[in-house]
């Protein structure tokens, strides 16, 4: 058993590091440097990153036709995903005459298409794209840029060409798509273009790729493919007719040339071993990359620089997790993080929708941006892959994130005076729920944004409180905590570009800030800067900059057009559907849609996303099915009737939502966190956007109205029994 003498003596050993780490910060100049090399450091030499590179294969096959098969290994074996097939057909002609190829828009389509549409984006002869002359092209084919569009039923495109080993063919995928009859020298094959995506011009990854592999007479041929982004241990090439003079070169986009030699004989083909000459093709620096690690220092410094501060304001360990009942906060903390966790494990790695392994990608491919995803969702996960590798950081992340801020709200509101037997309930309601569960695991950027929207609105609203009723202090660090959330909110959505208005008009109309000669300076600097930035992003004609700007156009216009007072009426009925996640407009929003996304293996192949997303096994261990099943009974349980109004629509919140502003008197912090929720709501309820994930945030924010009100009266009452006193 310990002494008294003894629990003394290792406080006092937890207390002396604390003063040293006060010590430390007292000096901040050259810990704060150094801690910012040791990051990027870390960042940089710890992420390499893989450029695109191609195998080149050249060799003698002895009889045709034949099927040559690659696989390459990445830690799981030999598998039917890390792998290409090629069909090798002798040449249709003599090797100096032009093979016919002709295409044609048949006129069928795919159930689910809405039109027979055939667009032709790319057509590679030998490695080199090839354009049409503009005389081949028949009347109901026109050009879109680079381009050919089939405008008509049985519009057809007469080519002729002189392949010598590779002929590539690329049409767009997407939901107007039809059908293609291609005869490549009398042989006809017909292909279904439909894909669920719109056409943008951010969707030309989404193709039907016909590739045409030929041989010489005297049995030579040469494929290539594309390497993967990311470690190759072996190649194996197969095949069963007999290979030989089988040669193997891979060049990597920026000149580099590696000859791959010492295969293996296996029965059917050779093996090579390339760890080691994989190696070679990896790359530390690129300077977009390079620029964001230095960011991603910066505010990784900062941010340990912060949390060295916070525990530093403690004069000892039993201060910072058990004085002033503080075990409270840790242990909803930690309840929070294992009710999370349950949702993630079960799920491992993480949900995963299309769009979020397409933006998932865009972040391990330096200079790749998506103009129809916001920018900061692709640096956000940059980020975090620096961190942790794995899609699993996400929702780890998310997890934390979602944890804390639940935990530190209800804490608060605890210190304000509301019973611990009524903060419990609410707040085990709030770990315990199946939305919020799903969507801590879940790759959305919806995500973060409503964490965002739920933490400046509470912010906002006890600023708003103690400059009613005390005396407001807020520090600078505060201010930057919140200028770099609100300018997140701008980034992760195109739609939340709107706080950076909404945030400072509601800081000044509830005189949480007078607007003095600095501040109006400063917000003048900001209006000049934003539109500066959006200026010149339009003119370096940046992908995001056009996309934001044609969406604000069609959605503006259209709420133009369209405002009227039956028009306000019908948008009025609407608003209370938008926790409906049973009607049929929001099916696409169930996330049972995209549990197991990472492994849709014949999904990434079609899309071509096998560069970055290893073959990844689904799990084997038994505890973590067993716990699969249950949260995939508790998640279908969730939408039935009645679970599902007190789950994925609470539709009795949105009845109390534009209640509350109109009671600031009475309910001043609830009036204002209700406020800043509904903004948002009404934007995008007024421009027609119904999509559940949308109204994340709202949702999210609607578990702490009931207890928000309660701290209202209680705190309100407390602050005016002061006054008088």
């Amino acid at each position: 058993m310990n002494t008294a003498a003894e629990r003394t003596t290792r406080w006092e050993h937890r207390s002396a590091l604390l003063d040293g780490l006060r010590k430390l910060l007292a000096r901040p100049k050259i810990p704060l440097a150094a801690v910012f090399c040791l990051v990027l450091a870390y960042l940089f030499f710890a992420n390499p990153w893989y450029p695109a590179a191609k195998l080149h294969i050249s060799g003698r096959i002895s009889e045709l036709p034949a099927r040559v098969m690659i696989n390459w290994t990445s830690g799981h074996g030999l598998n039917g995903y890390e792998m290409y097939r090629y069909q090798l057909q002798p040449m249709p002609t003599a090797t100096s005459s032009p093979v016919p190829v002709s295409i044609t828009r048949t006129g069928n389509r795919h159930n689910a298409a809405n039109d027979s549409q055939v667009v032709l984006s790319r057509i590679v002869v030998d490695g080199s794209d090839y354009r049409p002359p503009a005389g081949a092209l028949a009347d109901a084919i026109r050009s879109d840029g680079d381009m050919l569009v089939f405008s008509k039923v049985n519009a057809t495109l007469n080519l002729a060409l002189q392949p010598r080993h590779h002929l590539r063919l690329e049409f767009l995928a997407y939901n107007y798509a039809g059908e293609v009859e291609i005869d490549f020298a009398g042989k006809k094959s017909r292909h279904l273009l439909y894909s669920a995506w719109d056409r943008t011009p951010w969707t030309r990854d989404s193709v039907v790729v016909v590739d045409y592999w030929l041989v010489q007479p005297d049995g030579t041929f040469a494929v290539s493919m594309d390497m993967p982004r990311y470690p190759v241990k072996d190649l194996k090439i197969s095949a069963k007719r007999k290979l030989s003079d089988i040669d193997l070169s891979l060049v990597v986009a920026d000149g580099q040339r590696l000859h791959i030699d010492n295969p293996i004989p296996t029965p059917d083909g050779v093996v090579y071993q390339i760890g080691t000459l994989d190696d070679l093709r990896t790359r530390l620096f690129h300077p977009h990359r390079f620029a964001f690690q230095i960011v991603f220092a910066v505010l990784t410094t900062w941010m340990l620089h912060g949390l060295a501060h916070f525990i530093a304001r403690f004069r000892t360990l039993p201060d910072l997790f058990l004085a002033k009942k503080r075990y409270l906060f840790w242990s909803m903390l930690l309840t929070g993080v294992i009710a999370f966790a349950f949702w993630h494990i079960s799920f491992w790695p993480g949900v995963t929708s299309t769009d979020s392994l397409k933006i998932w990608r865009a972040a391990h491919i330096p200079g790749m941006y998506l103009g129809d995803h916001p920018p900061l969702n692709v640096v956000l996960y940059m980020y975090l892959a620096m961190l942790w590798d794995n899609v699993a950081v996400v929702p780890a992340v998310q997890n934390i994130l979602t944890s804390v801020l639940i935990a530190w709200i209800f804490f608060s509101m605890y210190r304000w005076g509301v019973p611990l037997i009524l903060v419990l309930p609410f707040f085990l309601m709030v770990a315990a729920s199946v939305p919020l569960g799903m969507y801590t695991t879940i790759l959305w950027k919806d995500v973060p944004f409503g964490l965002g929207i739920v933490f400046l609105g509470f912010r906002l609203a006890d600023m708003y409180f103690t400059k009613r009723y005390g005396d407001l202090k807020i520090s600078c660090q505060s201010w930057l905590v919140m200028s770099l959330i609100i300018l997140a909110l701008a980034g992760l959505r195109y739609n939340g570009a709107a706080y950076l208005v909404v945030f400072p008009s509601l800081l000044f109309l509830l005189g949480i800030v007078r607007v003095g000669r600095r501040t109006a300076v400063g917000i003048c600097c900001l209006i000049a800067a934003a539109g500066l930035f959006y200026a010149v992003s339009q003119h370096a004609g940046l992908s995001a900059a056009r996309y934001f700007t044609e969406q604000s156009r069609i959605y503006l216009g259209q709420l133009g057009d369209q405002l009227s007072g039956q028009f306000l009426r019908e948008r009025a009925k609407q608003y209370l559907g938008i926790f409906d996640i049973n009607q049929t407009a929001m099916q696409w929003d169930h996330v049972g849609n995209c549990l197991y996304g990472r492994y849709d293996n014949n999904m990434l192949r079609r899309l071509r996303w096998n560069d970055v997303y290893q073959y990844q096994p689904l799990p084997r261990n038994a505890l973590q099915k067993k716990m699969a099943r249950t949260a995939f009974a508790l998640y279908e349980k969730s939408y039935q009737r009645p679970w599902v109004y007190f789950s994925w629509n609470p539709a009795y919140m949105l009845l109390l939502l534009p209640l509350l502003p109109l009671l600031i008197r009475k309910l001043p912090m609830s009036a204002v966190f209700a406020s800043f929720i509904l903004v948002e709501v009404i934007a995008l309820v007024l421009i027609g956007i119904f999509n559940w994930r949308y109204y994340f945030f709202a949702h999210f924010g609607t578990y702490f109205l009931i207890p928000l009100i309660c701290a209202d009266l209680l705190r309100r009452k407390a602050s005016l029994h002061h006054r008088r006193s």
